[in-house]
């Protein structure tokens, strides 16, 4: 039997007619999580100073292989920690230096599921 996970949505909304908060299932929920945590740093949430991969801390840092081997290195310790649900994660990195960003694809599986999940984001600087 399949698990299906639930979370809600990052900007908390709600539906109009029910007044139920607005929430995320199964892969979507799993990718959302992933994405909150990659985009969040240590200290930045008050009672859960830990939860965070701390990757603006990469940003300023010369877009080479080496800076992205530490973001993969990072990502990698910071979600088998914080996000259970998923499985042997392969994480790719890729430097973008016109853009002054990073690519992330993350691909991991969920227990149950035979297919792998993919995610995808890019690790920018403000400009």
């Amino acid at each position: 039997m399949a698990t299906t996970s639930t979370d809600f949505t990052a900007d908390f909304g709600f539906n109009p007619v029910t007044k139920d908060m607005n929430t995320v299932k199964g892969n979507e929920a799993i990718k959302s999580s992933i994405n909150n945590i990659l985009r969040t740093n240590t200290y930045d949430r008050l009672f859960a100073p830990e939860l965070g991969a701390n990757l603006g801390a990469f940003l300023f840092e010369p877009i080479t292989d080496i800076t992205a081997n530490r973001i993969r290195e990072q990502i990698e310790t910071t979600i088998v920690e914080l996000e259970p649900r998923g499985e042997s994660y392969e994480i790719n990195v890729v430097g973008n230096e016109e853009e002054n960003s990073y690519i992330i694809q993350i691909k991991f599986y969920v227990r149950d599921q035979i297919e792998p999940v993919n995610f995808e984001t890019t690790l920018s600087r403000v400009r």
